[in-house]
């Protein structure tokens, strides 16, 4: 029986790669930075670290995943496990011009999580750098960014947007002068989102100057507890409008936030979908959320823990530490379904967030 490092391909061998490289910066930064005076404040070795190294994100997580579908049958029982990290190489002191990058498990657009092997699937070991961008923000309030970008969903989440582990290769162009242009964002961009199932950069840097979408994209705050936001979107033959608000409520008892986001495809088969959700922070340890979604059956690439359906789902996630998380989520439909598609969906997430060790240390 061939072992899990004889399955991986030459390019997942590759991406695991590229989790080392970066674990590797970081030690060497630190190792770097510790070498000099031991009487150095721990707050100016962090600054000598971040002059050159920003890590925005770093975690690492494992889950329990079932899924059943309408038939009853049972087509996901395993563990899975992910590796998230978002950082930038800055060229100036003031972080105006730098090299983004973003990585995360997975094999495909939608999907960020590996099988270990426990349970149904096979083993996987993808790694790839999805995001890889220049940064520039020559003035204030204004923006560019060339490469492999993030979809910006404005305040809609991946429940009517597009899935948070997808990515869009092209340019961006972000305004934020809200005293000029009365909007605190409007952002253009324009590309080629595709490549589905090669989610490494490094196979799809060469869409650039190839296109098939683009979009509009502005945000409004409507004084200190309201926020919206409204985009038109061109993929590869459809059209599609989204919206949302978010109420911030913080003297409410039962709910801290509530999200309202919807989208009508105007073209080709119009249709409508939206999502209800609200979140409140318990106490300091629990936070809970709950929500409604109605997806219909033509949409594509958005979280695919929201399938087409009428979806009721819940999640709670209890802060053991600073740096230890766990996350219960269940995912119930509701309404009539296809056969295939899944009915019921639970998670369990422990989750190691490594940034807030690198933030204890002074690291960050």
């Amino acid at each position: 029986m061939n072992s899990l490092a004889h399955r991986h391909s030459p390019a997942s061998r590759a991406n695991i790669g590229s989790i080392t490289v970066l674990l590797a910066a970081i030690f060497f930064s630190f190792v770097s930075v510790s070498a000099q005076s031991q009487t150095q404040p721990t707050s100016d070795r962090a600054a000598k670290v971040k002059r050159w190294l920003d890590i925005s994100a770093l975690s690492i997580s494992t889950r329990y995943r079932y899924i059943r579908n309408q038939a009853g049958v049972v087509i996901a029982s395993q563990n899975q496990y992910q590796v998230s990290a978002n950082w930038r190489f800055k060229f100036d002191e003031k972080g105006r011009y730098s090299l983004a990058f973003g990585l995360r498990t997975g094999n495909n657009f939608a999907f960020g999580w590996n099988n270990t092997g426990w349970g149904t699937g096979s083993p996987k070991g993808d790694i790839p750098i999805r995001q890889l961008y220049f940064d520039a923000k020559p003035v204030d309030g204004v923006e560019v960014q060339v490469g492999s970008l993030n979809p910006n969903l404005g305040e809609n989440t991946e429940v009517t947007g597009y899935d948070y582990d997808g990515y869009v290769v092209g340019e961006r162009v972000q305004l934020t002068t809200p005293k000029r242009l009365f909007f605190d964002e409007i952002s253009f961009t324009h590309g080629y989102l595709g490549d589905i199932t090669r989610p490494d950069v490094f196979h799809r840097l060469h869409r650039l100057g190839h296109s098939n979408y683009g979009q509009i994209l502005i945000r409004k705050k409507l004084g200190k507890y309201t926020s919206v936001s409204a985009d038109y979107t061109y993929q590869a033959g459809n059209y599609t409008l989204r919206q949302a608000v978010k109420f911030t409520l913080p003297k409410a008892k039962i709910l801290d936030t509530v999200v309202f986001e919807n989208y009508e495809r105007i073209d080709p088969h119009p249709a409508y979908g939206f999502n209800l959700t609200g979140q409140k922070k318990i106490n300091k340890y629990l936070t809970a959320a709950a929500g409604f979604a109605r997806i219909d059956s033509g949409m594509r690439l958005n979280g695919d823990r929201y399938p087409p359906g009428d979806r009721l789902y819940l999640n709670g996630t209890v802060r053991l530490s600073r740096e230890f998380s766990v996350t219960a989520y269940l995912n119930q439909d509701i309404g009539p379904l296809a056969h295939t598609l899944p009915r019921t969906r639970f998670e369990a997430i422990l989750t190691y967030n490594v940034l807030e060790t690198l933030r204890r240390l002074k690291i960050q």
